[in-house]
This record gives structure tokens, sequence and C-alpha cells, in this order.
């Protein structure tokens, strides 16, 4: 079990690495993924432009998961965490979330991927940006 968690944290950080670098060969220089809090809005601004091209969820499927990946990457490199199954972090075993979760250091349980998938099907009350800030609060207050 624990090289299957390893694995899940190296796949999960090569994903959002990939994402890094292939948007930085297409997007301005003034606008990086940094891992940092602000690029966030980043992935927030990426998501509505998918929404605008129309894109199908089968489509985006790599998008969706990169980005998720790479808001799980940011918490884990500003307050620590790490990528886990759902049954580990209390998620219940009903197929309603995908493979992989990611694990705040107080043990609590979030579905990053989940959250982009719902940006993308319902719109900015999603936001990246409003879910980061949420739990950034929660992760300080301990």
């Amino acid at each position: 079990m624990e090289r299957e968690i390893l694995q899940i944290n190296n796949d999960c950080s090569q994903m959002a690495n990939d994402l890094v670098l292939h948007m930085g060969k297409i997007l301005p220089p003034e606008i990086r993924l940094d891992y940092s809090e602000g690029s966030i809005k980043i992935i927030d601004l990426l998501i509505e432009q998918l929404r605008k091209e129309g894109s199908d969820e089968r489509v985006a499927e790599n998008e969706i998961m990169a980005f998720g990946a790479y808001v799980g990457e940011t918490i884990k490199k500003n307050y620590g965490g790490k990528w886990t199954k759902p049954e580990l972090a209390g998620f219940p075993k009903d197929g309603s979330t995908y493979s992989v979760v990611f694990q705040l250091p107080n043990g609590a349980g979030i579905n990053t991927l989940g959250r982009v998938l719902k940006y993308f099907h319902h719109g900015s009350q999603y936001s990246l940006t409003i879910f980061y800030d949420m739990l950034k609060t929660q992760i300080t207050k301990g």
C-alpha cells in the first residue's frame, strides 16, 4: 500500500509539472504557473477557456486531471499534505470520486479533481481560487 501511495504522489506531481512546462510554452511570459497561491487564478481562467470553447468532458479529461493535480501540488508545496486513495482520506467507497484525493496536513481529504470538474460543468461558483482560500483558512486554523 505504501508503495502505491508513493506512486500516486509521483504521478500527480509529474502531471502538475507537465502542465507547468506545457503552459510555460503557450502562455505569455508574465503569466506563469509557479505553484504560488496567485497562480490558482490562472487555473480558473484556463477552465473558463475550456468552458467557452465548449469542450466536451472526455476531450478535456487530461486538462481537468492536470488542473486538479496542480491545485493539490500547490497546496502540498505551500502547506504540506499528500495524495492518497479516497478510502484512506475518509471518502465513502461509492465510486463518486476520482481514484485519488488530496489529504491535507490535518488529515482531512479533499477532492481537487472533482472540484475542477464541478467548475468545468457548473461555472465560476466552483472557483478554485475560492476553494483554495477556504482550504488555506482551514489549514492555518489547524
